[in-house]
């Protein structure tokens, strides 16, 4: 199912994003690898939610960089070069993007290749996912700003979650 989805989202990007400009979304392909790569290793001893029952590959890990490396970029370049002009419709096309993740999250969820774990749940992936698309169309714009908050939406992860500095730490 999830190599499904991978290979959906590359060939939408393949077919309908803009190929010719894809140095103007680059930053923020980068942008979203590095937030998907940070979270990977500040979750690795404290998961809030999970691919499982995966037959390609056998860590949380492996998904991750999976993800990061697949989906994400195609995902990122998709988005940001079918953006719209018109302010009346950038707000359905945001609905639009995050219905879409949602949707996909559920669907995973419902044939048990999803899990969430230490208080998350799918309402807080609704929450995130309508923080992340607008985010990613802030960095392609502003990328400091965007970067500013992003830390402030991971502090907030990690002081609500439970997150420790001692959970970074190797396990024996």
């Amino acid at each position: 199912m999830r190599i499904i989805v991978v290979s959906l989202f590359i060939v939408a990007a393949w077919r309908w994003s803009d190929w010719r400009n894809w140095r103007n979304y680059y930053p923020t392909l980068l942008f979203m690898t590095t937030l998907s790569l940070l979270e990977n290793c500040i979750t690795a001893n404290h998961k809030l939610w999970m691919m499982v029952n995966n037959p390609f590959t056998t860590s949380s890990l492996a998904n991750g960089l999976f993800v990061a490396f697949t989906s994400f970029p195609a995902m990122v370049l998709l988005y940001l070069s079918n953006y719209p002009q018109k302010n009346s419709h950038k707000v359905c096309y945001i609905t639009l993007w995050v219905s879409l993740y949602c949707m996909i999250e559920y669907g995973l969820g419902h044939f048990g290749l999803y899990a969430y774990e230490n208080g998350w749940s799918f309402g807080w992936s609704v929450l995130f996912n309508g923080f992340m698309f607008p985010i990613l169309r802030l960095h392609h714009q502003k990328p400091l700003l965007a970067w500013l908050c992003s830390g402030i939406v991971l502090i907030f992860i990690w002081l609500y979650f439970g997150f420790s500095f001692e959970m970074l730490k190797d396990k024996p």
